[in-house]
């Protein structure tokens, strides 16, 4: 093979994992959704930047480890776009204090 046909060859590959790299890299927002079983808090938090805070009203079915609450929360932002790329679960000093944690993505616009 001559030198010129390897540069060519090298610069046509080094081109062509330039733009694969290019094109891999969306731009995406994040968002964590937390829900605290122990006091009926849903906390949202968009790119550290809006943050909201959504009370929980108590009904006599649900118990604090019931997360029927933030999952319906979870499906109005799937609606809206936003897809989960991640889960935790925490629980405190007792059993009933558990913590579901939600890592959502969506993509920009």
């Amino acid at each position: 093979m001559t030198t010129k046909i390897k540069t060519i060859l090298l610069t046509a590959i080094f081109v062509f994992g330039l733009l694969t790299g290019l094109q891999a890299q969306e731009k995406y927002e994040f968002a964590i959704v937390s829900f605290y079983g122990y006091d009926m808090t849903i906390e949202i938090s968009i790119d550290g930047k809006d943050f909201k805070s959504i009370k929980v009203p108590k009904t006599e079915k649900m118990g604090w480890r019931d997360a029927n609450p933030v999952l319906k929360e979870i499906k109005n932002m799937n609606n809206e776009g936003w897809e989960i790329f991640n889960t935790g679960i925490t629980s405190g000093s007792t059993a009933d204090n558990v913590n579901y944690t939600f890592f959502l993505k969506r993509r920009r616009n």
